[in-house]
């Protein structure tokens, strides 16, 4: 499981996104992924569930940067943008790890071998993946990936209302 992210300035004051730190995704070997609140211990169901892949999901992370996006790797190869804001039945970028375009084959990686993980950068700009056989590439992001609006924030707060109202009403 990943938990969300918790920023902090160095004054140990909790930015915009201390909230996160409430939730968690799990990527599966049921090609799902799900988003929990560990905190919520009357539910023990997740909050969310997402599939867009036909393998194993091998990592999933939240962005550093903006409060609902987060990225996935399947054994496929597939790497996928989420941003829940936006759409929670499919990823907002889903993009093989190799490509064949009309001036020949460009690959990152050999398209036979899964891919095992992936990290952000620290300004959620970009996104190391990585296979099986330890090769790694790093990817830039687009803007929207990376500069989160207002309701971004608010979607987040509005979600954890709802699971914490969720939560009290089933306590007697």
């Amino acid at each position: 499981m990943h938990p969300g992210k918790s920023q902090s300035d160095s004054s140990g004051n909790v930015g915009l996104l201390g909230d996160m730190a409430e939730l968690m995704l799990s990527a599966s070997m049921d090609w799902t992924i799900k988003l929990w609140n560990p905190k919520n211990e009357v539910k023990s169901e997740p909050l969310m569930t997402f599939e867009s892949s036909q393998e194993y999901v091998y990592d999933v992370q939240w962005s550093p940067a903006h409060p609902t996006v987060f990225a996935s790797i399947d054994g496929d190869g597939y790497v996928d943008i989420w941003d829940i804001n936006k759409d929670t039945e499919s990823p907002v970028a889903r993009k093989k790890a190799f490509e064949t375009s009309n001036t020949g084959a460009y690959k990152d990686f050999d398209d036979t071998k899964a891919l095992s993980c992936l990290k952000w950068s620290k300004d959620g700009r970009k996104i190391a993946i990585g296979n099986s056989d330890g090769y790694v590439s790093i990817w830039d992001c687009d803007k929207d990936i990376y500069m989160p609006k207002q309701s971004d924030f608010d979607f987040i707060e509005n979600l954890l209302k709802s699971d914490d109202y969720n939560q009290s009403k089933h306590i007697d």
